[in-house]
Parts: structure tokens; sequence; C-alpha cells
């Protein structure tokens, strides 16, 4: 059965194209600037810079340690205001050391006409360059700006970058869930001793809502809560608008494959929906909701109250019991997991519009840069299990082994009569 459903994740549309940010670029010491990020002003007075004619104003990413995929064309997105028409320049450089210093390998450069504007213009320029497959281990990616004539840039100052789309950083250490033979009870309230040890902390200021983490699973389901809890950071508030997004990389291969890989949305509403990739990259439809019973056992629960990590304040809990059917696992299996950018809530918090991302620079359309639960298998208990091949290789030792005691006792039998 296929079920439409109305409710939709946001969806950032993601894109090769650069946008700047501001932020301290530390460590650079040679031409320092700007750090270049990747995202589009956002707020309604954001910062700006009024360039000087022939002055050249640079921008620096993060040390970065992976590999670019490409090649890719990269567009450069300007918001500038002008009192006259000018002509500006864009420079990449790829790479730099730390420091800010070194002569990079790859160096494009482009100008383009700007006309007069009056109020904030957006003007994309395409094109600026063409990055190959290109490996980094701690360079910099280094962007300048020059105009014949004074212009007033605009960027975002506040924001955490959307998109990343210029060189994905290794992704996170995996999740080890735990093996439970006592599965929690899924119904949005975390009692005592219900959830111990979260396999994953997010905290300030890297991620906006604090949150903790749990999962386990045992032979049949995942069992995840997210906590919300913390008192400067958590998510105090009750709101039909807030929903925890879980995406899941079925059979873990770096693919957006269709009907395959999935996404479960536990909604403030109290729904809990399950999606799967549509034909499209980054693409999905509603598949059905856990109400529906589809699925045995799938089921999921957003709750507002106390815990363990917050027993004092009443705050978001979110709760969901997932089939390994579901996700195409065993115990024992690697499933890659995320809530990335663009869907990027875990959770929401529909309050003030904060959320989280996590890996903290995943994308949606980029599932190499998603992260992995690793399914714990059960313990064994009471004595030691030996496989069945084991048992094989061991039975002509067993078959001594049991001659020996039969001769002990023939033995034993003699010397008594």
């Amino acid at each position: 059965m296929i079920l439409i459903v109305s409710f939709q994740i946001p969806v950032a549309l993601a894109s090769p194209d650069i946008y700047l940010k501001d932020s301290p670029a530390s460590g650079v010491t040679v031409n320092p600037g700007k750090l270049m990020d990747f995202t589009a002003p956002t707020k309604t007075d954001p910062a700006y810079l009024t360039t000087s004619s022939g002055i050249e104003y640079y921008w620096y990413s993060p040390p970065y340690v992976g590999t670019i995929p490409g090649p890719k064309a990269h567009s450069f997105h300007l918001y500038y205001t002008a009192t006259a028409p000018t002509t500006m320049t864009v420079t990449v450089y790829v790479a730099v050391q730390p420091d800010g210093s070194g002569t990079p390998s790859l160096i494009s450069s482009k100008s383009y006409p700007l006309e007069a504007a009056s109020t904030v213009t957006h003007v994309i320029i395409p094109d600026v360059i063409v990055i190959p497959e290109t490996k980094l281990n701690g360079e910099r990616i280094k962007l300048s700006l020059s105009s014949e004539n004074p212009i007033t840039v605009y960027y975002d100052s506040t924001a955490t970058p959307s998109i990343l789309n210029v060189v994905p950083p290794p992704a996170p250490p995996p999740l080890n869930s735990g093996w439970t033979s006592r599965p929690p009870t899924i119904d949005g309230a975390f009692s005592a001793g219900e959830w111990a040890n979260p396999q994953l902390e997010l905290t300030f200021p890297d991620f906006l809502i604090h949150a903790l983490v749990y999962i386990v699973n045992d032979a049949n389901f995942l069992y995840i809560c997210v906590d919300a809890a913390d008192a400067a950071y958590g998510d105090y508030t009750e709101n039909l608008g807030d929903y925890c997004v879980l995406a899941f990389d079925v059979g873990n291969d770096g693919l957006w494959t269709e009907d395959v890989d999935t996404i479960f949305v536990i909604h403030g509403g109290g729904e809990v929906y399950h999606q799967l990739a549509g034909p499209g990259l980054g693409s999905y439809y509603g598949h059905c909701l856990a109400s529906g019973r589809v699925h045995e056992g799938f089921d999921g629960a957003i709750g507002f109250g106390t815990s363990p990590n917050a027993p004092a304040q009443d705050h978001r809990i979110y709760e969901i019991r997932i089939p390994l059917s579901m996700i195409g696992a065993s115990p024992g299996d690697t499933v890659g997991f995320s809530s990335p950018s663009g869907w990027d809530s875990l959770p929401y918090d529909a309050s003030d519009g904060r959320h989280n991302i996590w890996p903290a620079w995943a994308v949606w359309n980029y599932l190499d840069n998603w992260g992995d639960i690793v399914l714990a298998s059960p313990r064994a208990v009471g004595g030691i299990l030996i496989p069945v091949v084991k048992a094989e290789i061991l039975a002509p030792w067993i078959g001594l082994a049991l001659a020996a005691v039969a001769v002990s006792v023939f033995a034993v039998k003699r010397r008594r009569s």
C-alpha cells in the first residue's frame, strides 16, 4: 500500500555553489581574511563589506581532510548594492596551507559585469572554477573578491552553513548500538532506567539543540530515543510543528536507492511517518504511517515531560521502534544513518527554528558523508557458544575425549569387580 502524506520535510536545494559567511579564519597569517563558507544571507540585516577599488578581499575555508568530489563546476552567488556599474573579479585558489601560505595547484579567476543596484541584488557568476577530484589533508580553499568601483557585498553572519559543497570532512566514528533484552516502552516518556548510556550527545555551539541520542536493538527491532534536555539549550516548548527526522542508507552503499533507502519522521502532531526514496537523488514519497500497522511492530511517539537528564523541567522526548526488516539489516550489520542538512531535524524546535544536523556537515545528496550505526549482536549467556562449523572441526578431538572417558569408566568398573 502506498500512502501519500501531506507532511513534507523542508528541503534545501543543494548545489555546487559558493556563498560567503562572516567568521574568523583562525590560524591564517597570510592575507588574513574572513572565512569562506557556503550559505546565502538569511538575516533581515545581514553583514556587509564595502570594497575599495582594486583591493582584494580574502575568505578562507576551514582546514579540511577529505576528497573533493569532481570534476564539478562551482558558481559564485553575490548579493550586492552599487551606486554605479562596475566589474567584479572572483578568484578561487585550491588549495593553500592552513596558515594561508603555499602555492595552490589550481587557480581560477572570472570577471563579471555588474549593473548599478540601489537595493540588494542577487547575481550568479557561473562556473568560476571547475575543481577536479582533489584530496586535501588539512589545507584550505581560498577565495578573493575585487571590484573596479566600490560595491557593498552582503553575506550571512549567523546561520550555520546549510550546504557543504566543496570538501566533505571525514565521517564521524560509527555509533555502536547496545543490545537489549528489555526493550523500552515506546510512549514518549523517559523513565529512570529505561534508556542508559547515550550513544551520541549533541552539544552547543556545534548543535543548537542539546540532545542525547540513545540507540539499542534486539533481534528484531532498532530502538532510538532523542532526549532534548538541557537547561540552556534543550527544547522546553511544546509545539505541533516540532519533529525529528531519522534517515537510513539501507545497505550502507552511499547511494540514494529508489524504494529502498528510508526516512522516519516523528511529528509533533503525534503521527510517525515512513517515507521511501523516490526516483531522483534526495526525493522521497510517503509510504505509510505507523498507525496504519503496515509493518508489524513499527511505532513511535513524541512526548513532553521530564527525564533523568532534566528531572525538573518538561521538554521534548522522541522515541521510535523500527523493525530491522524496514532498514534491511540484522544484528551485527552496519547501516548508514543521518539527519542531514535539508532534513536536519535531530530534532527540530518549531518555536524558534533551531535544528540539528548530524553528522555536523552531512548533506542529503552526498550519502558518503553520512554516519553509521553498528547494530549489536546477542551476547552469550551461561556458557560458551560453539558455532556449527567449529563443532565439526572439533569433532575428532571431542571423540577422543569421549573415548578417554569411556576407558576410565571401564577401568573403574574392573577395579570394583
